[in-house]
């Protein structure tokens, strides 16, 4: 993953968005998260979640 500093991953609220196209940046992230173990966290100055994964040691 060299290169990558943030991955961003959108999703509109609203059962009517579940589980579609409109979603999948945001279940992309959840995948990714819980593949390594990283929590994310509401964070209000992002109007979203948040977490950190180290890869290599880098953060």
């Amino acid at each position: 993953m060299a290169g990558f500093k943030l991955l961003v991953g959108l999703g509109n609220p609203g059962s009517e968005y579940e589980n579609t196209r409109h979603n999948a940046g945001a279940q992309l992230i959840e995948t990714l998260a819980q593949q390594s173990q990283c929590t994310l966290k509401n964070e209000k100055k992002f109007f979203g979640q948040f977490g950190k994964v180290y890869i290599g040691g880098q953060e």
